[in-house]
């Protein structure tokens, strides 16, 4: 405690004597401002010093990670001092942290030959121009290229504008300055651009996951979602439920169907999922219009206490069988969803 104190009446004292300075710089032979201005040199000295130490050490430890890839690529790795230099310097140059990573990578994949000596240095000025979340904004608009990406809504792909005509204020800046250097056309990433991207970003961090985001796991054969209880809500609930944990997964879905003629436009259909309650029957008397489905890999949903027996002529058909309580859809849906694609 007393150790803290000292170290407190330390900081008060030296406050109080750049005040006393302060004060007396409004008299003849007064010095405060030669004291403010001293310690603020060493003060600036100690951040420059601290700052370079720390980003320098960060840039190597980057450029040095293990990866059981590029290891055995590393032992013919080479990079012109030259261009290490500008790479370095341009890091230590830069106002924000969050790119050393950047520039290391960039480092490593030139010294691994995977960057064109003629874009390298053009590379490393648009890093140096452009703000970390400007080239975030790029990362997302690269893995979008790449990836059939689940959207917030709806069932197509999501895909990222760099529209500098329609962003906001904070962003208009940034996106003129990737169509400047030739990053983008007509509002997406270019081919040249997500080479950049590339050459900047490890490649962990141009994977969907590393942006929170998935990628559809079947975007050509969306799941069809079956049941002849459209009047009951918990199945419908149930059916929302299933339908948002399954679309978190990857997985795409049909609205909830009851089928009473032929559906030849889901011919794609690979697999489905039955939702039964209480009137089994139905499903038997219009079998004729479901049955393609429910031989190509069918989970049926049993909401009731008993399996129905009209259904035992189904049950080959049935990849499994999750019984559920009609009490609580959600915990329901969780359990369907668990039971089928557990991780």
């Amino acid at each position: 405690m007393k150790k803290n104190e000292n170290k407190k009446n330390k900081v008060i004292s030296k406050t109080a004597d750049v005040g006393v300075n302060l004060a007396l710089s409004f008299v003849p032979g007064g010095s405060a401002v030669y004291e403010l201005v001293k310690l603020g040199i060493e003060q600036a000295k100690t951040y420059v010093t601290e700052r370079q130490e720390k980003r320098i050490i960060y840039f190597h430890k980057m450029l040095l990670k293990p990866n059981p890839i590029e290891d055995a690529e590393l032992s013919d790795a080479y990079i012109e001092v030259a261009d290490y230099h500008v790479l370095l310097n341009a890091c230590l140059q830069d106002i924000e942290d969050e790119k050393t990573e950047l520039y290391s990578t960039l480092a490593r994949n030139a010294a691994l030959r995977k960057v064109d000596s003629r874009d390298l240095r053009f590379f490393c000025v648009s890093l140096s121009e452009m703000v970390f979340n400007d080239l975030e904004e790029m990362r997302v608009a690269y893995i979008a290229s790449r990836f059939n990406l689940v959207p917030p809504a709806g069932s197509g792909r999501f895909e990222k504008s760099l529209s500098s005509e329609h962003a906001s204020n904070g962003l208009v800046y940034g996106r003129k300055l990737m169509e400047l250097r030739g990053f983008v056309e007509k509002n997406k990433i270019n081919e040249y651009g997500q080479k950049f991207v590339q050459a900047c970003y490890p490649a962990e961090m141009l994977l969907p996951e590393s942006i929170h985001m998935c990628e559809w796991k079947n975007a050509g054969s969306p799941i069809l979602m079956l049941s002849y209880d459209l009047d009951d809500p918990t199945v419908t609930r149930l059916n929302m439920h299933l339908i948002d944990l399954l679309r978190a997964r990857g997985f795409k879905t049909t609205p909830l169907y009851a089928p009473t003629k032929k559906l030849n436009q889901l011919t794609l259909i690979k697999g489905c999922i039955l939702i039964f309650k209480d009137k089994p029957e139905r499903i038997i008397e219009n079998i004729n219009y479901i049955s393609n489905f429910t031989e190509k890999g069918c989970i049926a949903v049993q909401m009731s206490d008993h399996y129905p027996k009209i259904l035992d002529p189904l049950r080959e058909r049935f990849e499994v069988v999750v019984n559920v309580s009609s009490d609580d859809p959600l915990s329901g849906a969780v359990h369907v969803v668990n039971a089928i694609y557990s991780e």
